[in-house]
């Protein structure tokens, strides 16, 4: 038998960290960035400035998500860089992962995930030091910001997806992600910088310039967060090709001839994990054009002559199912490697198919209808179905030109109505993204299809 008398130390008796120093050193290293300033402005604070909407309990499922410990703004004797900062301290104190719904003072909406008790802060309008620069929302773990290297680092488990919103001084000259893959998406609105990621085992880094400053972003996993500063991180992985051989398959191909149509992975007898979609063009002239996936589970990654292209389907950014390609004349080889991301094993969803469910289209386009919508939802609770065929200029909304992202609402029912344009002769597939609510979609007064995660997973053709 033996007995160790470290007693939960951050220390053992064999001179080892333990897990408590390391999270000690995590600590140590925000405070050493953000301490002075951010104690005094939390100190000041006044409730408000960030809207946070916990998970409901299910029964005998899961027991929901609690209050915020804190949430607060910048007091009226903050710093002027201060003034418009903003913290929330999303608590989580049950034995399971719960995600809150987080709409931070710009209008953005993010998910955060807080791992079993633990508490996750969360920050809008975090200034940099002088650096100009400012953190208008994020969702993962801030270890700190050192400017005299110009380095920000954001770290989480591996796995974890987030999000992370930069306000530059000036629209950058150039971004540059190391070997980023499908695992780091960068989008630019003038000086705003948005950038959704997964944490990898060995980070990613990140380089944004503008003028004579850079700003260097790592996003690393806990492992090397902890040890920050105090041993060299890996180097990125050097970019490469990826050449895939021609007919060596495991299913069978089938050309035009034969009739093809695509089909689904399970009837290829590939019930989890990946699956391939090869195709064959020869074209006379080039074609730039738009590639369209309409049906496609659950992801794919597409290569054009073994180059990696892009994404379709599920991404860091959301559902995509179209990408802009250009070819040259010539014979060109089209594949899809389908990941299967796994099945619901309850509601009426079972059994879903996964892979390529439908053909592929060329000028294909994707629009996102978010906003423009009018809700309705106080004088018209006793309205019923009337409702669905409401003009928008003859009735009063209850709120205008929302956008679904950040509509914040609490209550039995509410209307959203928005006109749109078609084409004549042209399909068209809504996909209701979001997990939160369920419903009924009508279009011209006409009640088309119930919808909801687990009826149809919000697609409506």
């Amino acid at each position: 038998m033996t007995t160790s008398y470290d007693y939960d130390a951050p220390i053992d008796e064999y001179g080892r960290l333990t897990e408590k120093a390391l999270v000690a050193r995590r600590h140590h290293l925000f405070l050493s960035c953000f301490g002075a300033e951010l104690s005094g402005v939390l100190a000041e604070a006044v409730p408000g400035g960030i809207t946070v909407i916990p998970p409901a309990a299910i029964a005998g499922r899961s027991e929901g998500g609690g209050q915020p410990y804190r949430t607060g703004r910048a007091g009226p004797t903050a710093p002027p860089a201060w003034r418009d900062f903003c913290a929330t301290f999303l608590a989580n104190p049950g034995l399971e992962a719960v995600t809150y719904e987080v709409f931070v003072p710009g209008g953005d909406h993010l998910s955060v995930e807080v791992e079993p008790t633990s508490i996750r802060p969360i920050f809008a309008n975090l200034p940099l030091g002088e650096s100009g620069i400012v953190i208008l929302g994020h969702t993962g773990r801030i270890l700190g910001y050192w400017p005299d290297q110009g380095t920000l680092v954001i770290y989480g488990r591996e796995g974890e997806q987030g999000t992370l919103l930069l306000s530059l001084p000036t629209e950058p000259d150039g971004i540059h992600a190391h070997d980023a893959g499908v695992t780091v998406r960068v989008g630019l609105d003038d000086h705003l910088l948005r950038v959704d990621y997964w944490i990898t085992a060995e980070g990613r880094r990140i380089e944004v310039a503008w003028g004579d400053h850079a700003l260097l972003i790592e996003l690393l996993p806990q492992a090397l967060a902890e040890r920050y500063g105090s041993q060299l991180l890996p180097s990125p992985t050097q970019l490469h090709r990826t050449t895939l051989t021609t007919r060596a398959f495991a299913v069978v191909e089938a050309t035009d001839e034969t009739g093809w149509q695509p089909v689904a992975l399970e009837q290829l007898g590939c019930f989890y994990g990946y699956g391939w979609y090869r195709a064959e063009l020869e074209l006379t002239t080039p074609l730039t054009t738009t590639l369209a996936a309409p049906l496609l589970n659950d992801r794919a990654l597409v290569l054009v002559n073994g180059d990696f292209v892009g994404v379709l389907g599920v991404s860091p950014s959301g559902p995509r199912y179209t990408l802009p390609i250009s070819l040259p004349a010539g014979r060109h080889d089209l594949r899809f490697l389908v990941d299967n991301l796994g099945r619901f094993n309850y509601g009426l969803h079972l059994g879903e198919r996964k892979g390529l469910l439908a053909p592929l289209y060329l000028a294909g386009s994707q629009e996102d209808i978010s906003a423009g919508w009018a809700a309705y939802w106080q004088e018209v609770q006793f309205a019923g179905e009337a409702v669905a065929n409401i003009k928008p200029w003859a009735a009063r909304p209850d709120a205008d030109n929302v956008h679904l992202g950040r509509f914040v609402w609490a209550g039995p029912m509410v209307w959203l109505i928005r006109p749109i344009e078609v084409q004549a002769g042209r399909r068209y597939r809504v996909h209701i993204t979001g997990d939160r609510n369920s419903g009924a979609f009508f279009v011209n007064g006409i009640a088309v299809e119930r919808f909801s995660r687990h009826r149809s997973g919000g697609f409506i053709a």
